[in-house]
């Protein structure tokens, strides 16, 4: 909330993220609860910005639905999207084995 209210007014803040990348990692838990209640607390301190939960895969509740692909050859990237664009959606990945 210190941040918030630090940098409201700056005009370089087109949205908030309060988390990157949190989904599960080595046996550590998202927290599903705590991203939402952060997200929804950014959003009554700021509802002129977006919010995106948590930048990355697994979102819980945001305004924006971002990805990230760290994919390094070309080939493989654009086939992994290819599913995606047959079904005219961008969805999280535990979902792409239904496009199959």
């Amino acid at each position: 909330m210190e941040a918030l209210d630090r940098d409201f007014n700056l005009l370089a803040i087109i949205g908030w993220c309060p988390f990157n990348e949190t989904c599960d990692y080595e046996g550590r838990k998202q927290d599903d609860e705590l991203l939402m209640v952060i997200y929804q607390m950014t959003k009554l301190f700021d509802s002129t910005r977006s919010c995106i939960d948590t930048s990355g895969n697994f979102h819980v509740i945001t305004d924006i639905y971002d990805f990230h692909n760290y994919e390094q050859n070309p080939a493989v990237f654009a086939a992994f999207y290819e599913a995606f664009a047959k079904v005219g959606l961008l969805i999280d990945r535990r979902w792409t084995d239904k496009l199959q």
